[in-house]
């Protein structure tokens, strides 16, 4: 057997990819579950399937535009498009919605298989050694990283494509010429195409590897080499973007409009080379044994989450490995200084933020994957070819107790950083310590040495199925009836759709307030005010923020029912909800009707509802804005429109408003009764501080002097911290009692979270509310600066000026909004719920206007006197040109690629020549 793995190394690669492919995800091929996630980062679930189902109907319907409503308050879709140029992304779609559970595992196992063909091709070529190419291509394939990000199916593919570029990347350095030159450029494109984030990581990744290949290769000036070498890398990606000109405009916008954009250009040079905190270095370590070793998904009790912290696990056979190189004759200088590149890297937080433009993020860490296969390659070349004996005594006495004394130091040092092991992940780790340190002792005999690749290869298999099970299984996954029953497909497409087909005017559906659904617009094809990882995600911060709304991160916007000022602003005008719901059937008679409850679910219209493009008479200075509580806040902008630039944080107490009249407040600092391991503290400043003493801290406040049940009235629940006191996040819950559920239910409690970003909470109050409890973490000490119920009298007063707008033949069609305006006088400005983009260009009577970013990211448009014609279009500026310059280029490389094989064709033979 083991000659027969040397002999047919591909055929074996294959089998074993394909074999361990159905031993890990049987349970998803054979059994009920579905490979969709809902737990911590379940991007399979939130966001891959909700924008393949979109795209799939867009594919089937032939209606491709630049932007779309569908997601969230709207969004460029150009960038999502060109991706699917990826052929396995393109594969998925034509599965479509009811067929892809089985599309995304097939897409998941063609992914595995060229993820170890194209590894193996570079293993090979680096090593010169088709046995040594095996391990490294399995454990790259398998590898920790692989499992746990592969869960997000464009993530997996970046992966191939990392492949992919590095297949290349080798080829190129070792063979040269015009084909692999051409096809490394064809690869950056691609890969540019469908990720522009991975593919960054990757380019920067392949810059280092050509010096430290050049530097390590010992050829013959090899520091002008690295010089031309990085000019030709150069050369291929400038090739690369002018390839995918058509992707990169609207990349670089996308960018530009994303989160990233403030990440990298947040924080000072002193936090970058801050080191972290021991618990991340622990976690660090750990996760080079398993990724699962400090419990997976939500039970994960490293470091940051089970996603973000490092993945850093491929095989125990690592350690042996770079131990062997670090004292073997002629490796020690490469691999000390390699060492010491991965170890700055994860030694300070400014490799993420270079990488990731996140510095808290490890989201680089497959580089390290990567570079750990290449330290087997070479140890398992050896093996094959000449082992150097005593650096592998060496190894086999000091892996054994480095390993182990790693794994002392984390179990010693678990209750000091609250890091949970899971013993059997724990005990497998060591297993495999065991089992490989008898295999290496084994290769010390030249007999027995060539019959030992079955057994290594059966023991890596082994481990890659047995660690990496914890990361697909010990996770909150779908079965298979509710992937067709339930979650998605729960009837709110058909309530959506029965709206729709009543109602053709502009509006948006509010279906959810949870997060794993803030993408439920793209499944059921409706108009939505909730989303997750929207392309023009930096307007939404802004928006929250200038709303005071806490969001979870700035990749969701989640708003519904509880933000009914900023929902009903922002075009608001039906809420769906599930059947039985409990916040429905506590619903503020004064916001909404209920309209229809024949299907599974129920539907409510907005009374307030307002057009979709409403007029302001006047304008909030920033200054006068930016110092009004949160409530007052969103009060403000139903009577005045503020420019979102002006906008800055509150850094003092509250100002009064002109709302202050309709409003009437009730303080509860002193309304506190029930308490449960807490104590409070009364400041001098009328603050109150709360502080946790025991497992259970919660108490409730007593509302026998509010008035919950009057019609026309409207309460909420401020509760004020103090920023300045306030240390990281600190979570509470609210539990709700009512007239119709008078007892405590997780059905009406609440999560919440304070910070220094978000220090306010305003909580929408259901009607009839009998009792509040706050329930608070075991460590919490917050400082209130307010706790009060404000009612205000009259809602619907503050939305009938804007609702009286006079507008007509609203329409948003092939990225173009369209709509007749009426204004008495002339400087009034036209706001229409739409993302503010560059993007956009706006039109008055034909003529070009000039577009005003206000109300925290909101398109205004000022209008002249009498009858306005406005029309706003949405394009991608040089798209065009772009398309053009990718099909020239193309041809170009397609020419280079094919010219070489035609002169070799052309030129005479040696046996012409001789005749001749």
């Amino acid at each position: 057997m083991s000659s027969f793995i040397r002999k047919h190394t591909r055929t074996t690669l294959l089998t074993v990819t394909a074999v361990l492919y159905l031993i890990l995800y049987g349970r998803f091929l054979f059994g009920d579950a579905v490979y969709m996630y809902s737990d911590v980062g379940s991007d399979s679930l939130s966001s891959s399937y909700p924008i393949i189902v979109m795209l799939s109907r867009l594919y089937e319907t032939r209606t491709f535009s630049f932007y779309t409503l569908w997601d969230g308050l709207g969004a460029d879709t150009t960038a999502t498009f060109l991706q699917y140029l990826n052929p396995l992304k393109l594969l998925i779609l034509l599965f479509g919605r009811d067929n892809f559970p089985m599309g995304i595992l097939l897409v998941v196992f063609l992914t595995h298989m060229l993820t170890s063909l194209f590894a193996f091709g570079f293993f090979r070529r680096l090593t010169g050694n088709n046995y040594a190419a095996l391990l490294p291509s399995l454990a790259w394939s398998f590898s920790s990283y692989m499992i746990v990000w592969g869960q997000n199916y464009s993530y997996g593919l970046c992966m191939l494509m990392f492949t992919v570029i590095m297949f290349l990347l080798q080829g190129f350095l070792m063979n040269g010429g015009r084909r692999w030159a051409v096809g490394l450029t064809l690869g950056y494109a691609l890969f540019l195409i469908s990720n522009y984030y991975f593919f960054y990581m990757a380019a920067a990744f392949s810059a280092l590897y050509v010096v430290l290949y050049t530097a390590f290769s010992g050829e013959e000036g090899s520091f002008l080499l690295i010089f031309k070498r990085l000019f030709y890398l150069f050369l291929t990606g400038i090739g690369s973007v002018l390839l995918s000109a058509v992707s990169v405009l609207p990349i670089i916008l996308s960018f530009i409009g994303s989160s990233r954009t403030g990440d990298a250009s947040s924080g000072s040079l002193a936090d970058l080379v801050r080191p972290f905190e021991w618990k991340t270095y622990l976690t660090f370590l750990g996760r080079f044994f398993s990724a699962n070793i400090f419990g997976a998904g939500n039970a994960f009790t490293g470091s940051v989450n089970y996603y973000e912290a490092a993945l850093l696990s491929t095989s125990v056979l690592f350690s042996f490995a770079v131990i062997y190189l670090f004292f073997r004759r002629g490796s020690f200088v490469r691999t000390f200084f390699s060492l010491l590149v991965t170890a700055a890297m994860l030694a300070l937080p400014l490799a993420g933020y270079i990488l990731t433009f996140n510095p808290r993020a490890q989201r680089y860490s497959f580089i390290i994957c990567f570079a750990e296969c290449i330290a087997i390659a070479f140890l398992m070349k050896d093996l094959d070819e000449h082992v150097h004996k005593a650096s592998l005594v060496v190894s086999w006495i000091l892996t054994p107790v480095v390993m182990i004394g790693s794994l002392a130091l984390l179990y010693m040092t678990r209750e000091r950083f609250g890091l949970d092991f899971r013993t059997k992940t724990l005990v497998l780790a060591a297993g495999f310590v065991v089992l490989f340190w008898f295999l290496l002792m084994l290769h010390l005999s030249d007999n027995l040495r060539p019959k030992l690749a079955v057994f290594m290869t059966l023991v890596l298999g082994a481990e890659l199925v047995l660690l990496n099970l914890p990361g697909l299984y010990d996770r909150d996954f779908l079965t298979k009836e509710g992937f067709y029953n339930n979650f998605y497909n729960d009837g709110t497409q058909e309530a959506s759709n029965k709206i729709r087909s009543t109602d053709e005017s502009l509006y948006r559906i509010c279906t959810s307030t949870e997060y794993d659904r803030a993408n439920e617009g793209l499944v059921d094809g409706h108009n939505a005010v909730s989303v997750y990882s929207n392309t023009n995600s930096a307007s939404l911060v802004s928006l929250t923020r200038a709303a005071g709304i806490y969001q979870k991160s700035s990749n969701f916007f989640i708003v519904g029912y509880p933000q009914y000022y900023l929902y009903t602003l922002l075009g608001g005008k039906y809420l769906i909800t599930d059947e039985p719901d409990f916040a429905a059937d506590t619903m503020e008679q004064t916001l909404f009707k209920e309209i229809d409850a024949t299907g599974r679910n129920r539907t409510f219209e907005n009374v307030n509802t307002l057009p979709f493009g409403y007029v302001y008479d006047k304008e909030i200075s920033g200054s006068e804005f930016s110092a009004l509580d949160g409530i007052d806040r969103m009060r403000a902008l139903t009577a005045s429109y503020v420019r979102t630039e002006d906008i800055v944080p509150r850094t003092a107490a509250p100002s009064g408003s002109d709302f202050d009249s309709s409003e009437k407040e009730t303080d509860l600092s002193k309304e506190i009764y029930g308490m449960n391991d807490l104590s409070l503290q009364d400041n001098d400043d009328h603050s109150l501080t709360v502080t946790a003493n025991g497992a259970d801290p919660y108490f409730l406040y007593d509302l026998s002097s509010v008035n919950t049940s009057r019609k026309n009235e409207i309460q909420y629940l401020t509760l004020s911290a103090d920023p300045e006191k306030l240390v990281g996040e600190s979570q509470i819950q609210i539990f709700l009692t009512t007239q119709e559920h008078p007892g405590l239910c997780p059905e009406l409690s609440y999560i919440y979270y304070l910070s220094r970003d978000y220090p306010e909470l305003n909580i929408l109050l259901p009607d009839r509310v009998k009792d509040i409890r706050i329930d608070f973490g075991g460590d919490a000490e917050i400082t209130f600066r307010e706790m009060k119920i404000t009612t205000i009298r009259d809602a619907a007063s503050d939305f009938s000026r804007l609702a009286s707008t006079d507008i007509s033949d609203i329409t948003f069609l092939h990225d173009t909004y369209s709509a007749t305006v009426k204004t008495p006088e002339k400087g009034c400005l036209l706001c229409v719920p739409l993302l503010y983009s560059r993007n956009w260009k706006a039109y008055v009577d034909g003529e070009e206007a000039v577009i005003t970013n206000v109300n925290g990211g909101l398109l205004g448009i000022t209008l002249n006197k009498g009858t306005n014609k406005v029309v706003l279009k949405y394009a991608i500026p040089y798209f065009k040109y772009g398309v053009g310059l990718s099909l020239a280029s193309l041809a170009v490389m397609l020419l280079l690629f094919i010219l070489p094989t035609r002169r070799k064709k052309e030129e005479p033979s040696e046996a012409e020549q001789q005749m001749t």
